[in-house]
């Protein structure tokens, strides 16, 4: 149902969806306000509630959130008639307690409001849509549009709603007058049509502006109690007010109890109980239940379940725009003074201070919280509007280089690098003697591949006299950060292995555990595969312990590479999956980047194409919005690798100029090098223009360091294939092994037999092949490439052995399964079957299969293959 609809044809389309018990699903409504987002879901409500449908429903019509998953906090309490505000863990397994025990699918969750909360609220739901088949709900979102062009952050979530398969994304159209016919008539309506196109015309299609001005035509007595029109009122049909007299109305008669009660509810702009509003204001619960009901009456103030909050965000931001500064000032004093306060948000409480002018105390908060504050706040833009402000009211006060450096850590952690650079640079210029921020720019430049002035920077802070141990400890820590992205492995290892020693006596186990992960990478990219998982796991259960879920993720994904390295492919998947999941949690989009990658390759290696083909387009929009250089190599060498093997050459082409425009930028000769020969290889296989640079390209031994290079040699060896240069191509093939053999990594490994037989077979050395097959690994593997191509290659050592119907039994029993088999494997197959039928039966097959597998694109690459090896 993706794509654009009305608003009644996506009330019928829905209405049949929800009530389907075979499996949960996802939507987001989106559109611009006024186009029918809620009144679609409270047709769904009204209608399905009834039928046994239960719905939960939560609304946000913030600004921001004062308090993290305000949202989904919400929808619990509403489902367990609490009042909590839940962490993480806790909204976890609330969900999961609310929906675990009901599989018939008669659950919807709904959560309206997606613009106005957080990126970490977000995420939260793209967490629970990817719940709804497990427990077999429906989740439903909605998403107002008018702002985002002005957010970067809403255009992101939009982006990666596009890369969730598993959320139906409906963009409602703007009302038609039929949609105002359906509207009115579901809710009781009975108006002339006549009087309907005058509707529709004033109101330009807004069904919110509608909902006032039939509200406004009925006060006016011009639409009866019953919902009709009398035709002699109809014939004076006049304009309804501006909606902000119509507020100003309503709130200039309220009196100055309920003002002031109005007032702190849009301040606190959460939905509370009456006695906690009590509490707050300082009025008994008698007194604060007479003052609600009057508001409620009013329209300014919706209660569910005893819980109240301002109907809408129109009314909220109405109130706020009335409210002088001295005011405001007025009501932050009387709910500081409450014995609630402390039990506020932590955000809400430093901003009522904030305002207050109590700037010593909040830097006194921010001290003792340190970078722990980042968790306490809604979300990361929230938290970085809030310090911006405290700072520039702090002045040169001792707090605010705590409160900087905050600033930067969370402008560092939302993405924001040019933000992030400049505030540390900031913190440096104003305080030349804080060593941390210094350290911090240099790891952030170490991300960016500015690897010379990131090493730049930490040579000047080791010179200084003032480093404290701890310091010295985080100083080496960068340099091996650093030293490890130069591929200097031996000197990375020797100084992370101090800066391990010197923080673990400082008793800093976060970075403690940063160095034991740092030595695990440079052991995993020096092929030591054993102390790598120990480093790993080390480092994951100290992660685990202190609840840093970001960084036992980083442990994760690359105990997850190692595990498919070693060839436990099932284990590696696993965990890649489980990343992918915790993702959502911590709202980390690199990790999931990175895992959603590591996951396709995967599948890729063990033949799974279907589902690799599944996640290559939500893939390429993660690692654009990740925007991480390394892996935008790294993705993109992979996906020219598998465009190649599906011999979609152009786009192996696309695809290998995205990695050498990736690395190049980080400036890494032999990665460079890499990355522009399989660009020339593509180039050469699309035009038929020979490279004459890339026979020395592929010939020339690189470093022992790349866990690429035996794909790499291994692509050569075909190259000079496809060229008849056999010579070359059993070099190539030779250097493949060898390298592979000196890594241990179990695909590489298997790759370089396979292609070493693929030569010997082309080349027509029977003997060899057949001799060379006894020392292969048998063809078992569960390296679905590697076990086809094998059972291929023994099937054309039975040819002129047995009969030809013997023969052709064989290779139909290797071509039951094909379906999901890559093209370049399929051709092989086909090409290996027809030389045998040539060279051991003399005949010359036909070609009806072979030709079928070979697109437009690449038939000057086959037809220069098929010249060279005497397929013809």
């Amino acid at each position: 149902m993706d794509g654009s609809t009305s608003y009644v044809d996506a009330c019928k389309k829905l209405e049949e969806e929800i009530p389907s018990k075979e499996e949960g699903t996802s939507y987001v409504l989106v559109a611009p306000e006024g186009f029918g987002k809620t009144e679609t879901i409270g047709y769904l409500r009204d209608r399905l509630q009834p039928e046994g449908i239960k719905f939960f429903r939560g609304s946000s019509y913030l600004k921001t959130e004062l308090s993290r998953y305000h949202l989904f906090n919400e929808i619990l309490n509403d489902a367990f008639d609490e009042f909590r505000n839940r962490n993480i863990e806790e909204l976890m397994n609330g969900y999961i307690e609310l929906l675990k025990g009901d599989d018939s699918g008669s659950t919807v969750i709904i959560a309206e409001g997606l613009e106005s909360v957080s990126d970490e609220s977000r995420d939260f739901f793209l967490y629970l849509s990817r719940l709804t088949k497990k427990y077999n709900f429906k989740l439903i979102g909605s998403f107002t549009t008018n702002f985002v062009e002005s957010s970067r952050l809403s255009r992101r979530f939009l982006q990666l709603l596009e890369t969730e398969e598993q959320v139906k994304t409906i963009h409602l159209e703007k009302m038609k007058v039929d949609d105002f016919r359906f509207f009115l008539g579901i809710n009781g309506y009975n108006l002339p049509d006549r009087f309907v196109n005058d509707l529709f015309r004033v109101v330009d299609g807004n069904i919110n502006t509608l909902k006032y001005t039939l509200q406004y035509y009925e006060d006016h007595g011009i639409i009866n109690g019953e919902k009709e029109v009398d035709d002699v009122v109809y014939r004076f049909f006049p304009i309804p007010q501006a909606v902000e007299i119509h507020y100003e109305r309503i709130l200039s008669e309220l009196t100055e109890k309920q003002a002031f009660v109005a007032e702190l509810l849009a301040l606190i702009e959460e939905e509370t109980t009456y006695t906690r509003l009590g509490r707050l204001a300082g009025v008994d619960d008698t007194d604060m239940l007479k003052v609600l009901s009057k508001l409620e009456k009013s329209g300014v103030v919706s209660e569910k379940g005893l819980k109240y909050d301002i109907s809408n965000y129109r009314i909220r931001d109405f109130i706020l725009s009335r409210m002088s500064n001295t005011r405001k000032l007025q009501i932050y004093y009387t709910m500081s003074k409450s014995d609630l306060f402390v039990e506020l948000p932590l955000q809400m409480q430093l901003y009522i201070l904030l305002q207050k002018g109590e700037i010593e105390y909040i830097g006194r908060i921010i001290e003792e919280q340190g970078s722990s504050i980042i968790s306490k706040f809604a979300s990361l833009r929230s938290l970085i509007d809030f310090l911006t402000d405290f700072l520039e009211k702090a002045e040169k006060m001792t707090y605010s280089v705590t409160a900087s450096l905050t600033r930067c850590e969370a402008l560092e952690l939302l993405g924001e690098a040019e933000g992030a650079s400049a505030c540390y640079e900031g913190i440096i210029s104003e305080h030349p003697s804080e060593i941390v921020p210094k350290i911090s720019l240099a790891r952030l430049n170490t991300h960016r591949g500015e690897y010379s002035s990131a090493l730049e920077l930490i040579e000047k802070i080791g010179a200084s006299e003032k480093v404290s141990d701890t310091e010295i400890g985080l100083l080496y820590l960068a340099k091996g950060s650093v030293l490890l992205k130069k591929r200097e492995y031996a000197s990375a290892y020797e100084i992370t292995d101090k800066a391990r020693n010197i923080l673990k006596t400082a008793g800093d186990s976060g970075k403690e555990a940063e160095a034991l992960n740092i030595l695990g990478n440079v052991c995993l990219e020096t092929f030591r595969h054993g102390e790598a998982m120990r480093f790993y796991e080390e480092s994951l259960e100290i992660n685990r312990s202190l609840g840093l879920l970001g960084n036992a993720a980083k442990n994760l994904n690359n105990i997850g590479i190692l595990k498919s390295y070693e060839g436990e492919y099932s284990e590696a998947i696993g965990i890649f999956n489980e990343l992918i999941e915790n993702s959502y949690l911590t709202g980390d989009l690199v990790t999931r980047a990175y895992s959603t990658y590591n996951l396709a390759e995967t599948y890729y290696i063990t033949g799974r194409v279907d589902e690799v083909r599944s996640y290559i387009p939500s893939a390429i929009k993660l690692v654009e919005l990740a925007d991480r250089n390394d892996l935008k190599y790294r993705f993109f060498r992979f996906l020219s690798i598998l465009y190649l093997n599906e011999l979609e050459v152009r786009s192996s082409l696309e695809a290998s100029e995205k990695a050498l425009e990736a690395v190049n930028r980080n400036k890494d000769g032999e990665l460079y090098k890499i990355a522009y020969a399989m660009k020339e290889f593509s180039h050469e296989l699309v035009t038929g223009e020979k490279s004459d640079i890339l026979p020395s390209l592929f010939l020339e031994e690189l470093p022992e360091d790349e866990e690429f290079l035996p794909i790499f040699y291994s692509m050569a060896a075909i190259f000079f294939v496809f060229r008849g240069d056999f010579e070359n191509a059993n070099n190539a093939a030779d250097i493949c092994i060898r390298r592979a053999a000196d890594m241990g990594e179990r695909y590489g490994v298997l790759m370089s037999i396979v292609h070493k037989g693929l030569v010997l077979f082309y080349q027509g050395d029977e003997a060899g092949l057949e001799k060379y097959l006894e020392s292969c690994p048998p063809p078992d593997t569960g390296v679905r490439k590697y076990d086809y191509l094998i059972r291929a290659l023994e099937i054309s050592c039975m040819a002129g052995r047995v009969s030809r119907d013997e023969f052709m039994g064989h290779v139909k029993s290797l071509s039951k399964d094909e379906r999901s088999t890559i093209n370049l494997v399929r051709l092989y197959k086909e090409t290996i079957v027809f030389l045998s039928l040539k060279r051991k039966y003399g005949e010359i097959p036909e070609m009806k299969e072979m030709l079928e597998i070979i697109p437009n694109n690449f038939k000057y690459a086959f037809n220069s293959f098929a010249e060279n090896t005497s397929i013809t």
